[in-house]
Parts: structure tokens; sequence; C-alpha cells
């Protein structure tokens, strides 16, 4: 009972999980039917057993698990559960559920008091009265029972069977029968002989009633309309298919209370207008991509299709109500975004408002913040915004002064991001290559500590942002900062007198007409394309006061808009066309982290910096209506404008009066009106709206500050922002530290540019990479010190004849300061130009038949020359004297020319060669020393023949005839075509006019040569057998050839020709780090001056391969060996190619594949043809990997074909004996024990 009296836990169809205490392997499945009181429920098991059951863990269950609908809870396997499905009836229907609801809501649970029925039941079980006769039946007796307006009637028997479960409507006068707690009503339908038999239901069950009778009467329910679909409709072709205009009849908008979407729907409304277009959704989006401009490739047009697609299925195909779905209106709107942010602009979509558009309940970023409170706590962040920016300042100058070491130390990981060498000591870095070659060891361990320093004082980033988003960021703010103070007189008389001091000469002007000004201005499209958008614009300018009306324009000028922080916009001025007319502007000095650092103050001295900044400053200056003439906008309709803005204009109506050919417009269109066109406000005098003053008193600069406040204020500026005299402040992006005397980038400007940087090296080419990585961790140093003083050491650098030195002395550092506070770039001022009178040629030319005579004598603005500044210090000829300067130092580039001259002059005397008939240095190093007493052989064979035959081949006929013969006398001694071609190369190498660009050729030799080459094929070396490979080396290794086995083998895997291998160092070797995975071997090394067979230098053998994972290991271990043994300058390999020929070819013969194993050369050819075979690298990939120049030369190598038909002619004993020596050769190397086969003798 205690049950009953507590909070039901469960609903009807809840789900449940239990665990038996008697039975713990599985988790069985309960739904539960109805719950009488806490967790005591009437449940229903997977095998259809209806059961009262306390769902709670005790000494019944172990564990009790709630469902949320079917799905299984986290962690739990279906393996470990018995559910419906997993019986022999399935899993539940949702009728069969109901009916045992229903069952469930009858039946009274265990612990439920039961109700005694009093009096007495005759033999038609009939109830009497307790003081009636029993041998009388007493009459039914009609209880007191009200007649509700809710009850209704349903239909549960029929003597002709038909109608079971449908609502009827009994005589008021038939008796009522109580039978089960229930209310039934039997009667004889009128006109009819049916019995029925009526039971009385309550109105909200109804449905359930009625699908219960039917079920027990074994009639199918009858199945309420679903408006999410539409009745299925077949074509001709007997597939499913509607179109819109068929389906459009059939579709019902339908409410929902809880519709998950704000605003109108719109699906019905757009399914409407395809139809009278006579288009579907996929003729839509095609429609849409013509007319709207977008790209082809847009991503948008991408999504825009993929939507109208899902959305033209969803109709036409599944046939469903999209007018009725959430999903599809979702769609819908979303392809209604992607239309209208791109409406009038299909370049620069907008996608403001797009919550409102989407019709999202959340908002963008997920927060859930009340607008009542977000505005009360704007209005107190603006009282405290001054007072929290002097808390942000002063705790960042306590960082700096107390404990900014040991906190950067914190935040930044050093050790894993910068690339300075280890070779320095400072196993957090990695040396860059050209400082370890231009300074001393020393040196660099005294920049890397200074390096190091400067990242431990560099302040921790402000905010946490990606790489890419700092990127994103950095590459938006393109636009240059602008002037900082008030113009003074100068300028200011010169803005008075434009024409005079700004603009270019009438010449000039006519230079820049003649060469046109098209497309030299840019409006928005929206603007150009929607004139009542292009009104708005001007009304709101109006209204703001920021314009002004006139019917004589100069120039035109474009407008548009970007988007700024906080998602507002900036609108654009596009001055192009009149900045064209105007000339050049001078130069200034802006407020860079370069003019900071040229601060100078004594170093017990602190610098006190005010500051403060013009409200709204480029809204609140004007110019004068004639220079603003020459910045007009496009015209305007004075009629369209009078309609946006709701008046017109007062300057607007008095220039309509000056303009009386302007009444009478036409009403065909809308009234236009070339002459009245709009000024904009530009080039204000005070260009910067932030101030600084600096100082080395605090009093003084804020008495500044006043005074500048002062004349802002007297001038009708606002000022807000405002800073006091304070020792650390920040300005356009510069941190200025007054007690430090320190000048750097804000953390926020530096690590957006470090995160940049970072992002932008995964996208560059490797060099400009590693040059934009080696600038990223150096901009540390970007750090200047107005304290610091002059030093006395001066150094000058200049080019020599011994090289580029670098020259030191000693000065005062007065002096020293006297010569460096001047940069060298501001010796050379350029001159006024020279002014051209108008049309001076049309003075002596004829103007009606020389055009020149009206042609503008030059092309544009004129400038003057460039000339030496003579008020620039110049340095005194006393200081230079050379007694007084010292050589520092030469640097390393010049005096390793000098060594390489040295050498070379060692082996090649410097005399004339070509001219005395000779063959030059150059002309003999082309070919290669063996190369060309192969090429000396084959020429002696041919002039052999000659003088055996006494040929003639002083002419070039006598000479091809004679090689033909001597061609035709090889190929029947059996010689093959590439005899003939070492004959044609060394023929070229002794008279260079024979090769293919001099001017004599052999037309008949060649031809020749190419019937040779058809008749007797070059033959090419067979592909070494991988396995072969591996018992060749287990042979070398029994000898305790250890090094040889090792050059076997590192030839095979990757593909590299012998000769170049055994010219390896042992410092060639490379070792894999944080940055590359794989060790290589680099080729050639250009300093060394000896290149590769094809000419190549700085080549690469990367040791990847997945057959042999313990090449990089074994390397390693062989480099280090050879160091150790013989110094840094060793060879890899303690061997000479004849001694491996040697005891290569005693294996070979030791094994008995003498017929397969010809050359060690073979490894080039196996190790790309196991490749390959096995699919282990592509043809792009092998022929990078052996460095074939093309297909052709990779064809003659690879040879997978070969390879396969040599592998199933050997025997499986010796395959065995290779994939062994193979699979465990770094341990046969490091501890031999190799056991060679039973019938090889070593």
């Amino acid at each position: 009972m205690e049950q009953l009296n507590q909070p039901k836990q469960w609903l009807p169809q809840d789900c449940a999980l239990v665990r038996f205490a008697d039975d713990p392997t599985l988790l069985h499945g309960r739904v539960v039917l109805r719950c009488y009181g806490g967790n005591l429920c009437r449940v229903i098991t997977p095998d259809r057993d209806v059961q009262e059951s306390t769902l709670e863990v005790g000494s019944v269950y172990t564990e009790v698990i709630r469902m949320k609908g079917a799905r299984l809870p986290r962690g739990i396997k279906e393996d470990d559960t018995y559910l419906p499905k997993h019986s022999g009836d399935g899993d539940f229907r949702h009728e069969e559920l109901l009916h045992f609801v229903r069952v469930a809501d009858r039946v009274p649970s265990s612990v439920e008091g039961r109700k005694r029925v009093t009096g007495k039941v005759d033999g038609d079980g009939a109830i009497g009265g307790i003081h009636g006769d029993p041998a009388e039946k007493p009459r039914p007796k009609k209880p007191d029972v009200r007649d509700k307006g809710d009850d209704c009637w349903i239909k549960v028997y029929s003597s002709l069977g038909t109608g079971i479960g449908d609502r009827t409507f009994p005589p008021v006068e038939s008796d009522l029968l109580v039978c089960g707690g229930g209310l039934f009503k039997l009667y004889r339908e009128a006109g009819t002989d049916e019995d029925i038999l009526a039971k009385q239901v309550q109105h909200e069950d109804l449905g359930v009633s009625m699908d219960v009778a039917r079920m027990g009467a074994g009639v199918e329910a009858k199945s309420e309309k679903d408006v999410r679909v539409l009745s299925v409709l077949f074509d001709s072709a007997d597939e499913r298919r509607r179109t819109i205009h068929e389906a459009v009849p059939e579709l019902e908008e339908v409410e929902y209370e809880d519709f998950p979407l704000q605003g109108p729907r719109t699906l019905f409304r757009d399914v409407r207008q395809l139809r009278r277009l006579g288009l579907d959704f996929c003729q839509h989006h095609e429609s849409w991509l013509k007319k709207s401009g977008v790209r082809a490739g847009d991503r948008s047009v991408h999504e825009h299709a993929s939507i109208c697609r899902a959305l033209n299925w969803m109709l036409c195909y599944d046939q469903l109500n999209i007018c009725g779905l959430a999903s599809a209106e979702a769609l819908n709107r979303r392809r209604t975004l992607i239309e209208f942010a791109h409406q009038g602009r299909p370049e620069t979509p907008s996608y403001e408002g797009a919550e409102d558009i989407l019709g999202v309940r959340e908002s963008a970023d997920g927060s859930l913040i009340d607008p009542a409170i977000t505005q009360h706590a704007a209005r107190r962040a603006a009282s405290k915004a001054e007072v929290l920016k002097q808390q942000r300042l002063a705790a960042e100058e306590r960082w700096l002064t107390l404990g900014a070491p040991v906190l950067a130390a914190k935040v930044l990981q050093v050790p894993s991001s910068f690339p300075l060498n280890h070779s320095s000591g400072m196993g957090t870095f990695c040396l860059c290559l050209c400082l370890l070659m231009m300074v001393s060891q020393r040196a660099c361990a005294e920049v890397l500590n200074r390096v190091y320093k400067a990242h431990l004082l560099r302040p921790p980033p402000v905010d946490k942002e990606s790489p890419q988003a700092a990127l994103r960021q950095l590459l938006k703010k393109k636009v240059p900062t602008q002037l900082e103070h008030l113009l003074p007189q100068a300028e200011a008389d010169r803005l008075r007198n434009f024409r005079e001091e700004m603009m270019l000469s009438e010449e000039e002007i006519a230079g820049v007409i003649e060469k046109g000004l098209e497309n030299k201005y840019y409006i928005d499209p929206v603007l150009s394309r929607d004139p009542r958008a292009y009104h708005e614009l001007v009304a709101d300018l109006v209204s703001s006061k920021l314009l002004s009306f006139t019917g004589r324009p100069k120039s035109q000028v474009g407008v548009f808009a970007v988007t700024k922080k906080n998602d507002k916009q900036r609108l654009i001025v596009d001055a192009r066309r009149t900045n064209a007319i105007f000339r050049t502007p001078p130069t200034t000095l802006l407020g860079s982290v370069e003019s900071w650092g040229r601060l100078e103050v004594g170093s017990d001295e602190d610098v006190f910096v005010a500051q403060e900044d013009v409200r709204d400053f480029f809204y609140r200056l004007g110019i004068s209506k004639d220079l603003g003439e020459y910045f007009s906008l496009p015209a305007v309709d004075p009629e369209r404008l009078q309609k946006v803005l709701g008046y017109l204009p007062v300057e607007l109506e008095q220039l309509m009066q000056q303009y009386p050919e302007l009444d009478g417009w036409s009403t065909e269109g809308p009234p236009q009106c070339s002459a009245v066109r709009v000024r904009v406000a530009a080039a204000p005098r005070l260009f910067m709206p932030t101030a600084n003053h600096l100082g080395i008193s605090a009093a003084v600069v804020e008495h500044d500050q006043k005074a500048l406040l002062h004349s802002l204020h007297s001038n009708g500026l606002d000022t807000h922002e405002h800073v006091c005299a304070v020792t650390l402040a920040e300005s356009l992006g510069v941190r200025i530290d007054g007690l430090a005397g320190q000048v750097r980038a804000t953390p926020h400007r530096d690590w957006r540019l470090d995160r940049a940087i970072a992002a932008l090296s995964t996208r560059l080419w490797k060099s400009v990479a590693e040059e934009l990585d080696m600038f990223r961790h150096l901009s540390v140093l970007g750090v200047s010190n107005f304290k610091s003083p002059w030093s006395q050491e001066v150094l000058c650098t200049d080019a020599s004849l011994s090289g580029y030195a670098v020259m030191s002395r000693t000065a005062d550092p007065g002096v020293v300061g006297e010569l460096g506070r001047y940069d060298e770039r501001w010796r050379f001022r350029l001159g006024e130009a020279r002014h051209v009178a108008p049309r001076a040629s049309a003075l002596a030319l004829d103007p009606f038949s020389d055009p020149s005579s009206v042609k503008p004598e030059v092309e544009g603005e004129i400038f003057g020359r460039v000339s030496i500044d003579d008020s620039f210090p110049q340095i005194k000829q006393g200081f230079m004297e050379p007694e007084n300067w010292s050589l520092k130092t030469l640097l390393k580039g010049h005096q390793a020319k000098r060594k390489r001259a040295a050498d070379r002059q060692k082996k090649f005397a410097m005399k004339l060669r070509a001219t005395q008939g000779e063959r030059s240095i150059l002309e003999l190093s082309s070919v290669k020393e063996p190369q060309r007493r192969d090429y000396a052989k084959k020429l002696d064979g041919f002039y052999g023949f000659v003088e055996q035959y006494q040929l003639r081949i002083a002419d070039t006929s006598a000479l091809d005839a004679a090689l033909c013969d001597w061609a035709d006398i090889l190929y029947l001694n059996g010689e093959g075509s590439n005899y003939g071609d070492k004959l044609l190369a060394s023929l070229e190498f002794e008279r260079p006019e024979f090769a293919r660009e001099g001017k004599v050729n052999l037309p008949r030799f060649r031809r020749a040569l190419k019937g040779w080459r058809r008749m007797a094929p070059t033959q090419t070396r067979l592909p070494m057998i991988e396995f072969i490979k591996g018992a060749i080396s287990g042979v070398l290794l029994k000898r305790n050839l250890r090094s040889m086995a090792l050059f076997n083998e590192v030839t095979y895997s990757t593909y590299s020709r012998p000769g170049e291998l055994l010219r390896v160092c042992a410092e060639d070797f490379v070792k894999p780090n944080q940055d590359q995975n794989h060790a290589v071997i680099v080729l050639s090394p250009l300093e060394r001056g000896e290149s590769s067979k094809p000419g190549q230098y700085d080549e690469v053998l990367i040791l990847d391969d997945k057959r042999a994972p313990w090449l990089p290991f074994l390397m390693e271990h062989q480099a280090n060996h050879q160091m150790r043994a013989k110094g840094p300058d060793a060879l890899m390999w303690d061997f000479t190619a004849a001694a491996y020929l040697k005891h290569w070819r005693e294996a070979v013969e030791t094994l008995g594949v003498e017929a397969i194993a010809t050359s060690p050369y073979q490894n080039r050819h196996g190790g790309a043809s196991r490749d390959h075979l096995l699919h282990l690298r592509s043809m792009s990939e092998i022929r990078r990997r052996g460095r074939w120049a093309s297909d052709s030369s990779l064809r003659i190598y690879d040879k997978p074909g070969r390879l396969q038909q040599a592998i199933n002619q050997w025997d499986v004993k010796l395959r065995a004996f290779g994939e062994d020596v193979r699979r465990n050769f770094r341990d046969y190397f490091l501890n031999g024990g190799v056991q060679i086969p039973h019938g090889i003798k070593i």
C-alpha cells in the first residue's frame, strides 16, 4: 500500500531494462502498461506475458535502467539484451500495445482493495436485492446515470456482424445495463432486424475504444489520413511520378502549435508560384543561375542545386506533403536565404539577417541571453569602459615589471616550435644553416641566447585564436591608417587654393583624359541596379547631414560598403577617377613601430603618453563646395528622393529653380535629371582620429593634451577615450613602455602575425615557407629601446677586390648620434615639376591638318627630378680617414670562393687551350674519364677499319658511307645496337659538328642505326629477384662482410646506382626529425662539385621501404661507426668498388645463381620491378624514386613480368633462405647467426 501512496514514476509505454538477481547474464526488456504508484507497475515481457512488478533494485532485480524510447542506453550492446524483437512474435505493434494498455487499465493491482457485491445471484447471473423474492426474477433497474454531453456510444456487438467499432446513437428510451463497471444498451435498430449492443465511452477515448472494439472483432481499424504524405501516383511507364501541377491541388498547409520554425510558411506560396511559371525546383535552379549572375563554380551554387534537387524529389518522387513538413520548410528557407543574399550582389553576398529568414529559435552562436539583461550590461559597461581600460594597462605593466620571464616561460611552449640548432647547446632550438655559415659558434650562441630571452619577455597572446583565423583577420586589414593632427596654416592655404596647389595643370589633365578614365570607379551593384536602394542611401546621408547638392558636377566617384567589426558597414568612396586629375600627395611619417623607435631619451628619464580620440571623426569635417564638386555621386531623381525621404531638401529645391528647363517632365517614365548630383563631404582637415602626446614630464604632457582638447572642442569636435599621462600605452598596434624604454608590437598584433605566418607556411613552397618560418621566430627581436645610448663602435660595409668586408672604428657617442639620427633615405628629395604651357605645340602647327596640334604634350602628371637634399648632414671627410678603420671580418662566402679557386688551380694550369688546338677544361668535363676512354677505343676500331680498306673519309658523304659499312661488319660480328650508339656519341665528342645541333649530319649512318636497333635490340639486364638478393646478403653476412651486405640491401631498396652510392659520405645520412618522418641520404652535394650520372646535384634517397623498415637504423649505425673511426669527413663504406664486386660474385657462385645474378646493377632493376609487382608504389612514385627523366627510361628498368617469370624458376629452399634474411636482417647484422641452407658450402 505504500507504493500506491507515492507519486507515479513511470508512464504507460515507458521501456526499461532489468537484470535479474538469479540470471545476471542478460538485460530483459520490459514495457510499462500501467503504473499504480511509485515503481509498482503492470508490465509486459518480450514473450507477451503481462505481470505485476516493482521496477526498482531489490531482491528481484539487481539493476533497472530506464530507456529513452526504443534506443539502447550508451555502453550497452544489443547482444547483452533480450528485447521484444528477439522473441518469436517480433517487436510490439502499436495496436497491440494499445490493447494491452486497455486490458491493464481494467485489472486492479494485488494490493488494491476489492469491491464486494452484495445480493443474490440467480441462474442467469442477475443480481437481486437483499430483500427480494429469489423465485421472482427482478426487472432490470435503470441506474441513476446523468446524460453527459461528452459521452459517446460505440457498437460492440451486431447480430448481422457489421459495423463493429462504429459510433452509434441508441434510442433514449432503451434500457441501461451495467456489466463489469461499464454501461451498455441493447436495442433493435428501427427498420431492420439487427440487434445491437452499444457501449458508453468517454469522448476523449473514442478513437482508442473504436480500435479496441474492431481488434476484438477481427476487423481492421480505419486508419486516419496521414497529413505528411500524398496519394501515390504512377506515370505511363509504371514509375512513381507526380508533377507539380498534380501535387499542388492536394498540398495542405497544416498548422502545428509546436512548429519548430518561426515566421510565415513559405513552401505553399513558392510551389504555387512555380506552377504558374511552369517550372519545378530543378528548373528553377537553372533559371536562377542564369539570371542572378552568380559564378557557376561558387559554393552557394552547389548548395542551392542540392536543396532544389532534394525538394523536387520529396514532392515528385517521394510524393510528400512538403507544405506540412518542418524539414522541407527549413530546406526551402535556406534556398530563399541563398537567393536573397546574392540578390543584386552576386560576387559579394550578404547573409545579414539569416536567423530571421531561416526562422531558427536559437542564436547563431548557441547562446541563451535575455535581451533585457544585454541592454543593462551594455549600459553598465559603457560607464566602466575607461576604468577597465586603465586596469588592463596597469595589469600589463605589473606583468612586465614583476613576473614577465616566469609567466612567459609558462605560457609559451618554446621548445616545440622554433627552428634554431641543437648544435648551439640549447636543446629547444635548431640553428639556421645560413647563420652557421656566417658567424662563429660563439657568436651563434650569443644570438640564440638573445632570441631565447626575447621569447621569454614576449607578452602572452591576449586572446585565443587559431592560425587560420589570425590569417583571415590579418588579410582583412589592408587599409592604412590616416593622419592624426589638424592641418597647419600652410596645408590649410593649399586646401583653399586647391586648383593651383593640388590639381594638375590643364595640359597634364588633358594627358590623363587622353589615356582615358573608363572603369576608374566602382559602384555597388545593388546601388547601380536598384534606384530605390540608391535613393534610400542618399536619404540616409541627407538625414545625417553628410551631403549637399550641386548642378555643376566636375567628376563622379563610386560608392560601396564593406563589413567592419561588430558586423557594421563602412561606406567607402572610390575616388580614383578624381585622384587622377590631382597631384600625388606628399608623403608623411606614420606612427609605425619604426617611427616610435626613433625616440631618444636619457637612461634615467621616463616617457609619458596621453591619448584621446575624436568622436565620429570622419563624419564631423567638411570641405568647400567647389572642391566637393569633384567628388560627386551619380544623379538623383528628385521625385523618387522625395518619396523615400518624405520631403524635398531645401538646397535641392533651390537648384531646381535655377534650372527651369527641368519643368514639365514626361509621365511616361521616372523623371531623371543629369544636372542634379550629390556631393560627398571628403578630404577632412584632421585625417586621424587618435592623438598621442609624448614627453618626459607628466605635467607637460597633460597640459598639451588639455590645449588640444580645447582646440578640438572649440571647433565642434567631441572627444572620448581619454587617457591621462601614463607610462604604458598602445597606439595603432604599437605598445610604448615609458618605464622600460621599449617600443614593440602589441601582443594582439604580434600573435596574430605569428599565427598567420604559421598558417601560410602550409600553403607556400618549401623555400618561401622556410624563410617565413625563420622570420617568424626572429621577429621577437623587433623591439626598440629609446633609452639605449649610442655605441662607441661604428661599422661600415663595402665591396672590394678581396670580398665584401666589414670595417670598424671607435668614436665619441655624441658624434655617432649625430650621424645615426638621419636615415640615409632622407638624403634625396623630389624636386618641383616643370609647368607645361597649355597647347604650346598649337602655336607652330596647323590645327586643321596636323592632329598633334590638339594632342597634349604630356601623358599625365609631371614629376620633378630626384636630387640630393643640400640640408642633409654629410659625413665629414676626417671621419672616414683610412687609418682610423680596421678590418672587422671578411664574409665567408668570398673566402669560400677563393678557396675553390685555389683548389681548381691545383688541378688545372691557367692557360689557353681551345685556341691552341686542345680541348678546354669544361669540354673535357662534359664526359667523365672512363667514358672518354671508351670513346677512344670505339674510334680506334673505326679508324683501323678505314686504314685497312684504304677508305676516304675527308668529306662528309664518304665518312657517312664508311660508317655504314663499319656498322654492317659489327652487326655481322654479333655486336648489339648499343655499340653503334656509342660510336656515334664518340664521333660527336671528337667532332662536335656532327652533333644533332651542329651543322653537319650523317643521315645514312643514323638510318643504319635505326635498322640496327630493330634487328639487334639492346639487351637489358633482368631484374634481381628479392629473395636472391637476400640470399646474397646472407652469404656476405656469414663471411662477416656486414657493410657489403648492407650496401647490397640499400641499392635494392632505393634503386640507387652502385657507383653513386659508393661516393656517399657518412655525413650525407640525414636522420628524421619532427617535420620529416623518414631518414634520407643526400647524393652528390653541391659543395663537393661531383654530380650524379645525369649531371644533377643534391638528390636524395628516401629510406621508406616497408619491406625493409630496419634500413634507417642500420644506416645511422653505419654512419656513426665510420665517423668514430675516421672522422666527420669519412666515407659511408669501408670498401672499394673492386672489392665489393669480387665478394659479390663469390657469393653468387656459392649460391649457384650465376644465370640470374650477373651484375650488382640488377638491384636497381629489381627494386623498381618488385614495387610495381607488389603494388607498393605507383608508376609516378617509382619514377621519382629512381630519378628517371622519362617514362621510356623507366620502362627499361621496370619489368615486373620478367621478375615474376624468374621467381617461378628458382628453388623454394633458396626463397625461404632469402626471405628469412630480409625479415631478420637487423638481428643478423648486429649479432650474427645466419643459418646457411644445407647443400650450400661457404
